[in-house]
């Protein structure tokens, strides 16, 4: 594929955003940030704007060049590219134009008139006979040295004829320091939550409003590194104070070379008396003790996949606050489950590494569960019960190299609230070996695409009253 070609492919946003301000609008009811900066608008952007950001055009910067390379090795890009472009040249857009012409940013703000809300998009061309072509019937005007352009002229009046400047906004500067500087994120972006309380029903940007309630604000950014990962990282201000995350829960438990983990650290969580009134008649009706399952939840959980024959083996142990329920709600939760593989066959009684357990043979593979010291543990492995017995494992998850490469890039803290890791390099390999043991077969265009994938990491956690959210993918 041609140079110019890959590069198109990389700003879906500005078509994205021409097409929002062109038929979407009028419908209504890291470190370093700082303010805002001569490299983006928001010194031009109303203070009281309902969303605002900002999108990496230059297509020589460093991080427009890692996400470049980054795509390239997906076969699925050609597609992906034709479908974008196919798309824009219907909305009278070329995407070839667009690009070569939009300049080295393109902000966008969604602020709200008496009309509705609407998109405002701020750009410095660097061919502006170009680019305004391209925005077709748009009004548009020049505002220090920025072409401002939205769908309406009462969204161009409300930038011209503004009272103060988002760039000089107390919250936007609070929020935009949780995110990397200007020039390190192909896009970043920003909503007070109080704005986004006033957005009427239809309003795009208020499909966040049931989380609005106890925020503040909310920001994000997508970044890639050295050709080789993406990072989309998301945080929330909350208005009431908050403590740190608690630490790493069971996560020392889970092996080395284990292709997928989950590791949750637990929590307090209280359910509205309705919903527990429900939980009461749904027990009753399916006979398990569906509140005795959740009380899992209120500890530490951990899950884990490794590799195993015939089928990888999967292990789960979780240290609730009542673990006599919970084993009552996991025993009763499997018999009925399994009773068409085991023809209704009873648990049996076994020990494991000096431990009773309860267990059901499903063919090839056995089941075991039951309390381990101050756990409950539900696996097919018994290898894995001498850590949940230990509380470590010998061969840790944490010090694989794969992992610790994904721990460094996402920027996960030791203390957190949970993740969900996939080692995608060693489990594509063991997918396949079991779509073949099903005369099964991964059709060869999603494996292709599949194939360039090393690591996915996803995690929360908690700094005061900020929570974090990252989305992390790493490739060969």
């Amino acid at each position: 594929m041609r140079p110019m070609a890959k590069r198109v492919l990389l700003l879906p946003l500005l078509a994205l955003v021409l097409f929002a301000a062109a038929g979407c609008a009028g419908s209504g009811g890291g470190s370093g940030g700082g303010g805002g900066s001569s490299a983006d608008a928001a010194s031009l952007v109303p203070a009281d704007a309902l969303a605002y950001a900002t999108i990496d055009t230059d297509l020589g910067s460093d991080e427009l060049k890692s996400a470049q390379q980054v795509l390239g090795k997906f076969p699925i890009e050609s597609t992906a590219l034709a479908r974008v472009m196919s798309a824009a040249a219907k909305q009278g857009v070329d995407l070839r134009k667009l690009s070569s012409s939009v300049g080295p940013v393109l902000d966008v703000a969604l602020l709200k008139t008496g009309a509705g809300a609407g998109a405002v998009g701020f750009a410095r061309p660097s061919d502006e006979q170009a680019f305004d072509a391209q925005l077709g019937k748009l009004v548009h005007t020049t505002v220090s040295g920025w072409t401002v352009f939205a769908k309406t002229q009462a969204l161009l009046d409300a930038v011209t004829s503004k009272t103060a400047a988002l760039a000089d906004d107390a919250t936007y500067k609070e929020a935009l320091a949780s995110l990397p500087g200007t020039g390190d994120a192909i896009a970043r972006a920003y909503a007070p939550a109080s704005s986004l309380k006033s957005l009427g029903g239809s309003s795009p940007a208020s499909t966040i409003q049931p989380f609005a309630g106890a925020a503040r604000w909310f920001t994000g950014a997508l970044t890639s590194k050295d050709g080789t990962s993406f990072k989309l990282e998301a945080h929330v201000k909350t208005s009431a104070g908050g403590s740190s995350s608690g630490g790493t829960g069971l996560a020392d438990e889970i092996p080395s070379g284990a292709i997928a983990a989950l590791s949750l650290t637990g929590g307090s969580f209280t359910l509205p008396a309705a919903a527990q009134a429900q939980l009461g008649t749904l027990t009753q009706s399916a006979g398990v003790d569906v509140q005795g399952l959740l009380g899992l939840l209120r500890g530490p959980v951990i899950a884990y996949v490794k590799p195993g024959a015939p089928i990888p083996a999967v292990t789960l142990a979780a240290k609730p606050p009542d673990p006599a329920g919970a084993e009552q709600a996991i025993t009763s939760l499997l018999a009925k489950a399994l009773a068409s593989q085991t023809n209704g066959a009873a648990p049996q009684t076994t020990t494991v590494d000096g431990v009773q357990l309860q267990t059901l043979s499903l063919g090839p593979v056995a089941l075991y569960w039951g309390r381990v010291g101050d756990q409950i543990a539900v696996t097919d492995d018994t290898t894995s019960i001498s850590a949940i017995k230990s509380g470590a494992a010998s061969g840790k998850l944490a010090d694989d190299s794969l992992f610790k490469d994904a721990v460094k890039g996402s920027g996960m803290p030791d203390s957190n609230q949970g993740f969900l890791y996939v080692d995608a390099k060693d489990a594509l390999p063991l997918v396949e070996g079991f779509a073949t043991l099903a005369s099964q077969t991964i059709p060869p265009q999603l494996q292709s695409n599949l194939a360039p994938l090393a690591s996915a990491l996803v995690y929360g956690a908690r700094s005061g009253d900020v929570e974090d959210f990252v989305v992390y993918v790493s490739t060969n």
